[in-house]
């Protein structure tokens, strides 16, 4: 083959892979456009959230992230912010409400309301 067809063929291949990239780039572009955040995401589940109980122990599991975690009387593990962790003692009876931010830690000497969506990053209004 001479230069100039190698050159052709070249071009031909060019133009086919400039395509496939605009593609990819435009499918990349459509499925985040549709994906929820993140933020979105933890925002849900922190509301949508519903336990009590009696805190039966507390531990910061190494093996998942180093997230808190308390142990309820229910035998239910749950995971909490650092700041609620912090503030709970084995014995100390605790409530969050599904639709609420509230984290209610009741303690023989009166309650503690800790509100978990200081912890968020507030997703934008779409």
């Amino acid at each position: 083959m001479s230069n100039w067809t190698t050159g052709l063929v070249a071009k031909k291949y060019k133009k086919h892979w400039n395509i496939v990239i605009i593609i990819f780039i435009v499918v990349l572009v459509f499925i985040s456009f549709f994906q929820e955040s993140a933020e979105k995401i933890n925002y849900k589940t922190e509301l949508n959230q519903n336990y009590k109980g009696i805190v039966l122990n507390k531990y910061i599991d190494s093996s998942d992230h180093s997230i808190c975690k308390l142990k309820l009387k229910t035998g239910k593990i749950i995971n909490v912010w650092d700041n609620c962790y912090e503030k709970v003692n084995i014995g100390d009876s605790i409530v969050k409400k599904k639709g609420s931010f509230n984290f209610f830690i009741y303690k023989p000497s009166g309650f503690i309301n800790v509100n978990i969506e200081d912890n968020l990053i507030i997703p934008k209004k779409q």
